[in-house]
């Protein structure tokens, strides 16, 4: 299982960490790069931007602390929507 947890801070982190655990894909990313540290350190891919942490991942999941973030994580340039569009094209057109 492939997973995106976007922003790792305590309740994050706690999600990346349990995912490894049980043995999923994790792809991490944080506006704070450092905060991905130690989940990288045990194996999660550290992602450039939602985007990237999004592709090719069967769940993504945000831990985030106010709605303008999500909205720019979830619909920004470089957001989680843009991978799932992508995504939803390559499913229409192999």
């Amino acid at each position: 299982m492939q997973v995106a947890v976007i922003g790792v801070g305590v309740m994050g982190s706690a999600i990346a960490g349990r995912l490894l655990d049980v043995g999923a894909a994790v792809a991490v990313y944080d506006v704070a790069p450092d905060k991905c540290r130690v989940l990288t350190g045990r194996g999660a891919r550290l992602a450039a931007s939602p985007r990237d942490a999004t592709a090719g991942a069967e769940f993504a999941i945000t831990s985030l602390n106010s709605a303008d973030v999500v909205e720019r994580a979830v619909f920004g340039a470089d957001g989680v929507a843009a991978a799932a569009a992508r995504r939803r094209m390559e499913d229409c057109h192999p």
